[in-house]
């Protein structure tokens, strides 16, 4: 049996805090350029890519005008993009360019769907420990520190991390209760959506500046929302204030519990779903990962691509691989293509010149190779004593106990204490059958002997005139029916991802000439019209799309 694991990124060193901007560049490299607004127009343009925003009759803040974006990210960009203008008094609207001049940048609605692939991936992952790179060795595990399913985790850091950002929420909430005034109190809350979004505020936030309120009255009502804000940030710092849970008997906390309470912490300030990647070593394992990850050349018989080959193969059976390879297809398709050995294999027990089990030729015995009857079963000495040739391999010393498959791209090797970040996309035991051993059961049934054809090709000539069909038309016209059927096999659950926004919705043939089969839209709509028309008056409900 196998254990085979898909891994993704693993990050070295310190991780970095990310400010959301509008639009996102491609490789990923710190910039300060962004998507750039388009001047605002009180009319939509196109509906599907305008920010709207009311103006009040007596002002309208930023806040106000990002509240009435279509999704929670289109208003942090409104925000953000508002803020920089001078007097936002006389905005009606923004009209974000979907698309960015410079191919180097990625658009609104490209950095979306890579956003919504990714957040796809990342809701259903879990961050990756010691356990999840090595094969467990008890021998090695007993000279470590008993972690749990914490195997690994710098616990220092982890802690570290999530007093950093309790220290920082205690700044916010005083800052949000010392607040005197309307202004000052939705400046300070619009800076803390990430640990107190609008959908926790208190009804007397949203009374603040309510349709009919009296603005008189403004700041009091700010007053008595700092008032109602008290009681939520105080349950929030009490939660991460608090001590790791104890048992009964136990007096300090062990280093797993540390480590859980400080995710916890992070999580009850960022939401029970936010994604937290502890840092870890592999310890004493580095040198054989080190030595497997080194053989990339032996793993994949000197095609590094036939990693990229087998995870879209297995994408199709197994949902946390799919995840991946979408997120991968997505990189790809708006921002680079990856590069050669970004995919690399690590296999437990390491055996020099071994060949990744996923590969067919890990399983074949080279031609004329002597099989050895301490290998073989018993079952099987006689039948492959009488044909002196058979290659056979022994499975059991073959197969591997564990397989990873990461996505590490520039890692060469890593240090035994050296500290990494990665979470597991998709694992899986798999058994492998010997090809020797006949592993099935045998019934009867009778199939009936008339059916009729599943599938039929109706091929039409591809020039009108033509006389008679020759060979190599019929070729190319099946030929063409399977390119046809691959361009057509998306799945819906394709669709329902992020790359489904940049696909086009139909499409349709159409040509002004007799030679090829199209859909002629142009006089289908005069046909339309023509019956619109010609009908007597009535209310007509038509249904609208895209083609």
């Amino acid at each position: 049996m196998i254990e085979e694991r898909a891994v993704g990124r693993i990050d070295e060193g310190p991780q970095a805090r990310f400010s959301r901007r509008g639009s996102a560049p491609c490789p990923t490299e710190p910039v300060d350029r962004f998507a750039r607004p388009r001047p605002a127009y009180p009319h939509h343009r196109d509906p599907r890519r305008r920010l709207p925003a009311r103006q009040r009759e007596d002002r309208i803040g930023a806040q106000r005008i990002a509240d009435q974006a279509q999704t929670g990210f289109r208003g942090v960009v409104a925000a953000a993009l508002i803020a920089k203008l001078a007097d936002s008094s006389n905005v009606s609207g923004l009209d974000i360019a979907p698309a960015d001049d410079d191919p180097a940048f990625l658009g609104l609605a490209h950095f979306e769907a890579l956003a919504m692939t990714l957040k796809a991936l990342l809701d259903k992952s879990r961050f990756a420990t010691r356990k999840d790179l090595v094969r467990i060795d008890e021998t090695i595990e007993a000279t470590l520190p008993e972690m749990g399913e914490y195997s690994g985790v710098n616990v220092a850091d982890i802690v570290g991390r999530a007093d950093a950002m309790v220290a920082e929420f205690d700044v916010a909430k005083s800052a949000v209760l010392a607040s005197v005034g309307a202004d000052a109190l939705l400046g300070q809350l619009s800076g803390i959506t990430d640990v107190l979004p609008q959908a926790a505020w208190p009804a007397q936030v949203f009374a603040i500046d309510a349709r009919g309120a009296d603005p008189g009255m403004r700041d009091g009502r700010a007053a008595e929302a700092v008032t109602a804000l008290q009681p939520i940030l105080d349950a929030i710092s009490a939660a991460v204030h608090a001590d790791p849970p104890l048992e009964a008997d136990q007096v300090v906390a062990t280093d797993a519990q540390r480590a859980h309470h400080a995710i916890d912490r992070l999580r009850r300030l960022f939401g029970k779903d936010f994604p937290v990647l502890p840092r870890f070593s592999i310890a004493a394992y580095a040198t054989e990962f080190n030595a497997s990850l080194a053989e990339q050349g032996a793993l994949t018989v000197t095609d590094p691509w036939r990693i990229n080959g087998w995870l879209t193969q297995i994408g199709r059976v197994r949902e946390g691989t799919d995840r991946l390879t979408a997120v991968l297809s997505a990189h790809e398709a708006l921002c680079a293509p990856l590069a050669s050995g970004d995919m690399k294999v690590v296999q437990f027990p390491h055996r020099s010149g071994q060949v990744w089990a996923a590969l067919p030729q890990a399983w074949i015995e080279k031609e004329g190779t002597a099989f050895d009857p301490k290998d073989v079963p018993e079952e099987l000495r006689d039948y492959l004593a009488a044909r002196p040739g058979t290659p056979y391999r022994n499975i059991q010393r073959a197969a591997p106990s564990l397989s990873i498959v990461l996505y590490a791209p520039g890692v060469q090797a890593i240090e035994a204490e050296q500290t990494i970040a990665a979470f597991v996309c998709d694992d899986w035991p798999e058994f492998i059958p010997d090809p020797f051993q006949t592993a099935a059961i045998g019934f009867h049934f009778d199939a009936p002997g008339a059916r009729p054809p599943q599938t039929i090709l109706l091929a039409l000539p591809p020039q009108v005139a033509q006389e008679a069909w020759s060979f190599d038309d019929a070729v190319d016209v099946i030929h063409e029916a399977f390119d046809l059927a691959k361009l057509r096999g998306v799945r819906p659950r394709d669709l329902g991802g992020g790359l489904g926004a940049v696909l086009p919705g139909n499409f349709l043939p159409h040509t002004y000439t007799d030679d090829l089969p199209s859909v002629r839209m142009l006089e289908l709509m005069r046909e339309a019209r023509k019956k619109m028309l010609s009908t007597e008056a009535r209310e007509v409900t038509l249904t609208l799309g895209k083609v």
